[in-house]
């Protein structure tokens, strides 16, 4: 072998180099696989909460007023019941009670809760506004369904049992 057979040009050690290099150097990373399990993830969660939004019922409780009758279980005559639903918030919303019948007003503030066929009111009474003649701290629980609230139970306060019933219509 001669000497220049031994030494390459330097165009020839230019493109050994680079061959060698290339060889070496790591596959880059491939940043585009990863945007397709995040983006199924991503999906599957929009797709998850998405739905729960559009499939959980629209809140039946809304600012307005309910009237109708309460009732006793002591036998008692029944009563006016007018309740006004000034504001709704979530699952909370705060008005007043009114019972003509006794010419008396309070405040009320209660909670809604749905389930996955029926939505249920309850409120207390907690503050006297006019009259004085109701009971304060009562519990007031009713199913809502088309428009009124039915199978309405009311509650003295501490009591275990019903203490009377109730049905409102909006």
């Amino acid at each position: 072998m001669t000497e220049q057979s031994r030494h390459h040009s330097p165009e020839e050690e230019h493109d050994v180099h680079e061959n060698q290099t290339r060889q070496r150097a790591p596959r880059p990373f491939k940043w585009y696989l990863l945007l397709i399990p995040v983006l199924l993830i991503v999906g599957i969660i929009i797709l998850f909460f998405g739905l729960r939004s559009i499939l959980a019922p629209t809140p039946a409780l809304t600012s307005g007023t309910w009237r109708g009758l309460g009732t006793y279980n002591q036998g008692k005559s029944t009563f006016n019941m007018a309740l006004t639903v000034t504001t709704v918030q979530g699952d909370s919303f705060s008005g007043t009670l009114e019972e003509t019948t006794y010419k008396s007003t309070v405040a009320i503030k209660g909670s809604i809760t749905q389930s996955d066929n029926s939505t249920v009111v309850q409120f207390t009474d907690f503050k006297s506004v006019s009259g004085g003649s109701i009971t304060l701290n009562c519990i007031y629980r009713a199913t809502l369904a088309n428009g009124q609230m039915i199978d309405g139970l009311w509650y003295y306060p501490g009591d275990k049992s019903p203490s009377g019933t109730f049905q409102l219509k909006s």
